[in-house]
């Protein structure tokens, strides 16, 4: 049996792992765990019953946050491209 299914069908091998992106940093790794961080409180806080203005400070904070990740990524991502230009540029 093991022979027929072996025959038929390929094994898998080990999962590849995942290459990091070009503009990545533990800069961004930390604002994006404050971020889960800070959505998991509002949520969780939100189940529990809390005071609505409780609520409403864990999800601007949450709001905050998130903005201030993407702001990061954004400017990571601007950066290593004009580094990545600069050396294009260097090579002609």
């Amino acid at each position: 049996m093991e022979e027929a299914c072996d025959a038929s069908a390929p094994r898998v091998g080990r999962k590849q792992p995942r290459k990091t992106t070009y503009w990545w940093d533990d800069n961004i790794a930390s604002l994006r765990s404050e971020a889960i961080r800070a959505r998991r409180l509002w949520r969780n806080r939100g189940r529990n019953g809390r005071r609505p203005n409780v609520l409403d400070e864990l999800e601007e904070d949450y709001r905050r946050k998130k903005k201030d990740l993407r702001k990061a990524i954004r400017k990571a991502k601007a950066k290593t491209w004009t580094a990545l230009i600069r050396t294009i540029d260097e090579d002609i």
